[in-house]
């Protein structure tokens, strides 16, 4: 029996003949659903299995809509920072090609991190962005680069990342994101940690029913805010480090300018809900968080001569976070005590934490998000399998925001045991379909290029240092968008024909360039039959992602047919791009 690709393969081949047919661990409360739940089972047919069933083609129907029009895009993208595997990898080279060259993935964003452990002037705010006995020419076999510290190590592989990207490929968009201010400008300057252990001790001394007012005094340090998150975390000294902290982000601008890096933008805050983080972080209340951008980094940014550059926020791990920071906490529904207790819990702490009170927008330029699962999740989460923490093949909600774009900034399936298939590559694409249509999203960055371990986390696999690479789906699939809609594009209208089948168009109004990303989720093929309305095109050219796919994005011409739709068959569990110019 010929395998769903053959299938397509065949098909494309008949119609020819026929002119008249056709993008880590994250929350606690996500690691602990995984843990619970458990993982779906990997597609491997074992001696015990029921027969494989071929199911019957589904025929389907879809209408493109040239004068439907929603968000721009600007493009996609993947992080920068964590690149110690990158910069020191012998293939380093041929994994930049396949990430940003024409013959790979042609992404156009590169999202970088402005690192908190960088040397600094505080007389002038001069940032040093690596080491100065070493710089982006030095071997990683070098013995001074062997001596330095992971972070000073972390500081100089990433420079490599971006100033390669920009020469050799004119990346046009690098934009950075910090973790946590410098360790001077926290609260608890021994620790870039959120201070989840301050968090532990209060809530201890309340279950033992113990005086909790000199535990919160302790923690307040003067900051001046009256919400949980402002007293019990380990975050940014608003009473003496606020405008030091916003100078050292424009002395991070200025340095890389003068690497020839022009930044186009920057975000004070990833993550800022992340209250129980294992690396660096620091958490802000939506009111800290919103003051903080307008009265500290707008003002500095403009005096520093960056006026220009964007301000994106607030980054939070879902989409239901950053609608919160946004929009303001609300407090949960008493009905949710009988359907979802622990997330009603889990979002009782955050509106007494975080406060009611949504931060100041008027200054944000990008609202930026990150798409992993989330408390609001957890029935989802039951529904499909438990891959808490990951892309899970969920709707986000779009932001109750309008005016201003909406960046996807993070997303990987840390969580998930790697997978090179396509049950781990439709994740991702319905990830992105549903961030580009339901969040109407005009960005979409995924976490990392490059690991030197087999990890969901990254696009591109590297067994060791000097090891065999390998391209899971993952990568496939992020191609599927990043290489066939540009920067420039705009989303048109387009049907869906069934809960299987998923279908986004774009078109580039400059050039009557369009693109349209079709995915079947499903176990059968479906035969789906295109109608354009407002514009006609000649022929399309279909490029395939599956298991049974030999090469990346397998092509093949799909003509037109008599009455101007073209006939697509779609095999099970793929995702093809069609591309073609209006008439």
């Amino acid at each position: 029996m010929p395998k769903s690709g053959e299938l397509f393969l065949s098909h494309l081949k008949s119609i020819k003949m026929k002119p008249e047919m056709f993008k880590n661990s994250r929350l606690v409360y996500a690691a602990i659903a995984l843990m619970a739940f458990g993982c779906t089972k990997p597609n491997v047919i074992e001696i015990g299995d029921p027969p494989v069933i071929i199911k019957p083609a589904i025929n389907s129907s879809a209408t493109l809509d040239w004068n439907t029009t929603y968000q721009p895009i600007q493009g996609f993208g993947v992080f920068a920072g964590r690149a110690i595997p990158f910069f020191e990898s012998v293939h380093r080279d041929t994994v930049l090609a396949k990430l940003f060259g024409d013959n790979g993935l042609r992404l156009n964003m590169i999202r970088g991190e402005i690192h908190w452990s960088c040397a600094y002037n505080p007389s002038n705010w001069n940032v040093a962005l690596h080491d100065p006995r070493v710089d982006i020419t030095t071997d990683p076999q070098n013995a001074v680069y062997k001596e330095l510290d992971w972070l000073k190590k972390q500081e100089l592989s990433q420079l490599w990342i971006l100033k390669k990207a920009k020469e050799r490929y004119k990346v046009p968009v690098i934009y950075a994101s910090a973790w946590t201010p410098p360790l001077a400008m926290r609260i608890n300057p021994k620790s870039e940690k959120p201070g989840t252990m301050q968090l532990a001790a209060y809530v201890n001394a309340v279950l033992n029913k113990k005086d909790t007012t000199g535990l919160l005094d302790a923690f307040r340090n003067g900051n001046g805010f009256a919400t949980g998150a402002d007293t019990l975390f380990n975050t940014l000294n608003f009473k003496t480090s606020a405008n030091s902290y916003a100078n050292y982000i424009a002395g991070y601008l200025r340095a890389h300018q003068k690497e020839g890096i022009s930044i186009y933008g920057v975000s004070p805050s990833n993550e800022p809900d992340n209250i129980a983080a294992e690396w660096a972080n620091c958490v802000w209340s939506p009111r800290q968080l919103g003051q903080f951008i307008s009265n500290n980094l707008r003002p500095v940014l403009n005096s520093s001569g960056f006026s220009k550059v964007k301000i994106l926020s607030p980054e939070a791990a879902s989409w239901a976070a950053s609608n919160d920071y946004l929009n303001g906490f609300s407090k949960p529904d008493s009905k949710w005590w009988l359907a979802d207790g622990i997330n009603l819990l889990i979002l009782g702490f955050r509106q007494a934490f975080f406060g009611e009170e949504p931060m100041d927008r008027s200054n944000i330029d990008i609202y930026a998000t990150h798409c992993y699962a989330d408390a609001y999740d957890a029935e989802a989460q039951l529904n499909t399998g438990g891959k808490a923490g990951g892309l899970l093949d969920l709707k986000p909600g779009s932001l109750a925001v309008s005016g201003k774009p909406i960046w996807v900034t993070e997303a990987s399936d840390a969580t998930a045991p790697a997978d090179t298939s396509m049950a781990e590559g439709l994740h991702l694409g319905i990830n992105i379909f549903n961030a580009l249509t339901t969040g109407n999203a005009s960005a979409y960055t995924f976490w990392l290029g490059l690991l030197d371990t087999r990890n969901n986390e990254a696009l591109i696999w590297e067994d060791g240092p000097a090891g065999k690479l390998t391209y899971p789906k993952l990568y496939d699939v992020m191609g599927n968008f990043s290489r066939y809609i540009g920067a420039g594009y705009v989303r048109i209208g387009a049907t869906q024909p069934n809960a299987d089948l998923r279908i986004t168009a774009f078109k580039d109004p400059a050039s009557g360039k369009f693109s349209i990303v079709v995915i079947n989720s499903g176990t059968a093929d479906q035969h789906c039959t295109l109608s354009l309305t407002g514009f006609k095109s000649g022929r399309l050219t279909g490029y395939l992602t599956s298991d049974a796919s030999s090469s990346h994005w397998q092509s093949a011409v799909i003509p037109v047919n008599a009455d101007g739709t073209f006939s697509a068959t779609v095999p099970a569990k793929s995702i093809i791009t069609y591309t073609g110019v209006k008439k």
